[in-house]
């Protein structure tokens, strides 16, 4: 049979070493010779119940463990802690307890117990007697990851015939959660959750209510995130989560794959060169440093390339690309879509809808293509291109500057400038007209600027 304890179990700041950058874990062992100094007898700290076993320390009992024992050994467990729950699951048919709650092995027994520290919050403690090497486990840490709850198994619980799996269940709050190795599942129960999955590790993480993300940025190597198909995983590494309800995930700092499912995720490649798809819902996006591949999908989508020469596309859906620093390639897709190239030579394509295009820094490339767009090639020379069609629409240049050697490009259909019609508008800016190749006519307004021959090249005569 399976029988779960519930601990009760409340910590903030109860992190692990496990390779994890930034920690130092301290652990301490107590000889049960000293238990006695705890001045309370053991049995009194737990309760068993049915399948739950609850902890119950006496203010005596905290102010013994504080002011005894733990001063010897230099322990601080003045850390600020916060609540959480922990199941700890036992899964074998001859599964039985003790008369006092604990566990009952060849060999020996397991009993879990905590106590309160100053802030008025807990600490979980794990007391191993018998044949295990009789001693009291405690552990505490210091260090700077922003996760806010580390679990940890902090020893390797050997129980003949009996098969131990450690499992979390979160509060209501916006809790950061790491998984130690021997952690087989969690839950994030409430709250925007991040879980923070070892590099070797397995498991089943369940997001729970909130919105929840799934991170790999401790990884040595490159991470595949799918939520749609609900993995984490890294074959070489040995990583291999399930996920179930998660919205976010964020990558590692080398090459990642993240893919979104239908609902608006929030994807993060971090460092490398990345490859992140949203899929449908209101997606964001970002590459960060490295030359990333940006796919929105479905839905309006929100993109930021990073650093690196980054490849932006919006899909359908009335999206927002930036491609931040680099050489970028930006493709709006369907809907009315917003491209900012930032710094960089970029080449920036609306696709269809009624786009704003804004190159930035940079020697730009700007197609507004199928609708009536609005192109800002910013600083330094950049080309507005034209392609004569009847979906081209009407255009707008906001800022054509000659000085800066701003150029007019048409290309395919053989146009001239003598098929140009230019006229003044009553802003001192243009008005051209050429033919779009269906017996029809598209306009470029250019505002502010009376263009010249000199501004225009042909391509494809």
């Amino acid at each position: 049979m399976s029988r779960t304890i519930n601990l009760g179990y409340r910590t903030e700041q109860a992190h692990c070493a496990d390779g994890a950058a930034g920690f130092e874990m301290a652990v301490v062992a107590l000889y049960l010779s000293r238990a006695d100094d705890l001045g309370t007898p053991l049995d009194r700290v737990m309760k068993l119940v049915g399948d739950t076993l609850t902890i119950n320390w006496t203010a005596q009992a905290i102010a013994a463990l504080r002011g005894g024992i733990l001063a010897d050994y230099g322990l601080d467990i003045a850390d600020t802690l916060r609540g959480t729950r922990t199941r700890i699951t036992l899964d074998n048919p001859e599964l039985d307890f003790n008369g006092d709650g604990s566990l009952k092995t060849l060999g020996g027994d397991i009993r879990f117990f905590e106590h309160a520290n100053s802030g008025g919050a807990r600490e979980t403690e794990f007391f191993v007697p018998a044949s295990m090497s009789d001693f009291l486990l405690l552990a505490t840490a210091l260090g700077t990851l922003n996760a806010a709850l580390w679990l940890e198994a902090f020893m390797d619980l050997v129980i003949p015939n009996q098969t131990v799996s450690y499992f979390y269940t979160g509060d209501d709050g916006a809790e950061a959660i790491g998984l130690g190795q021997g952690w087989n599942s969690a839950q994030g129960a409430g709250g925007d959750d991040v879980f923070f999955g070892p590099e070797t590790g397995s498991g089943q993480l369940f997001g729970g209510l909130g919105r929840d993300a799934f991170s790999a940025e401790m990884w040595s190597a490159g991470a595949k995130i799918d939520l749609l198909g609900g993995l984490a995983a890294n074959v070489t590494l040995g990583a291999n989560y399930e996920l179930d309800g998660f919205e976010d995930a964020k990558g590692s700092g080398f090459r990642d794959r993240i893919i979104g499912d239908g609902a608006a995720n929030g994807l993060f490649g971090r460092d490398g060169n990345d490859v992140l798809i949203g899929n449908g819902g209101d997606d964001t996006l970002a590459g960060g440093n490295g030359g990333d591949v940006l796919a929105g999908g479905a839905g309006g989508d929100s993109q930021a390339g990073g650093d690196g020469k980054d490849t932006l596309t919006g899909g359908d859906g009335d999206d927002t690309l930036d491609g931040q620093g680099g050489n970028d390639l930006l493709q709006g897709g369907k809907g009315h879509d917003s491209l900012l190239g930032g710094g960089g030579r970029d080449t920036l394509e609306g696709g269809t809808g009624n786009d704003s295009l804004d190159g930035g820094g940079g020697k730009d490339l700007l197609l507004g293509d199928e609708g009536d767009d609005r192109l800002t090639g910013g600083a330094k020379e950049d080309v507005f291109l034209f392609i004569p069609k009847a979906e081209q629409g009407d255009d707008t240049i906001t800022d054509f500057n000659r000085s800066e050697g701003d150029r007019i490009r048409f290309i395919q259909n053989a146009l001239q400038f003598s098929d140009l019609t230019i006229t003044p508008t009553g802003d001192g800016g243009s008005r051209i007209s050429y033919p779009d190749g269906a017996g029809g006519q598209n306009v470029i307004t250019v505002d502010g600027v009376v263009v010249q021959q000199g501004d225009f090249e042909f391509f494809g005569n």
